[in-house]
């Protein structure tokens, strides 16, 4: 998950207080302290709540540590901030569908795509819930469109295989069996 950095289109060099403790939980964040990030991300949007970085990051952070409905509050008030965020979008998906939240989940890959529409991985998990839902040609599009926009992405092929197989396409779901493992992919 790629954070966001935090700052401010504004004269000058030095650093409001508030984009040093966005900055400084990205640091904690990527060594690992995620009860560090999640206070300076705190900080960050108590000197500022308009800073939809510090949401989104601070969702990441409540998401790693398995906290889905803090991450998923916090991916809402970074959407609430910036409606044109595909990755808010793309990643509260995510949240909602560990929540068992499909049509959530439906919901937000399908703005992501809308924002973004090269973004193979929302293509992928929106094919995901679709094969969960049973919508095997729906899910089969997506697959097919992931594939179509990032060749190498395993677990398209791999998802795609399951619904092949799911359709009678024995030969077609072995093929990207191979391809997936090939890839890379573990499943």
């Amino acid at each position: 998950m790629e954070r966001c950095g935090i700052t401010t289109r504004r004269s000058g060099s030095s650093r409001t207080s508030f984009e040093a403790f966005g900055n400084r939980g990205n640091a904690r964040a990527d060594k690992g302290d995620l009860d560090g990030a999640l206070r300076d991300y705190i900080e960050a949007i108590r000197l500022n709540q308009d800073l939809t970085e510090a949401y989104y990051n601070r969702a990441i952070a409540h998401r790693t540590k398995g906290d889905l409905d803090g991450a998923l509050q916090d991916y809402s008030e970074a959407i609430r901030l910036k409606p044109d965020d595909a990755s808010a979008f793309y990643n509260r998906g995510i949240a909602r569908y560990a929540r068992g939240d499909l049509d959530g989940a439906l919901r937000d890959y399908t703005e992501a795509i809308r924002l973004k529409p090269d973004l193979a991985d929302a293509f992928d998990n929106r094919g995901k819930v679709r094969y969960k839902k049973g919508d095997m040609e729906r899910a089969l599009q997506d697959f097919n469109e992931a594939i179509r926009l990032k060749a190498d992405l395993a677990d398209a092929f791999y998802n795609r295989s399951l619904v092949r197989r799911a359709k009678g396409d024995l030969t077609g779901a072995q093929q990207d069996e191979n391809e997936a493992r090939r890839l890379g992919h573990k499943g």
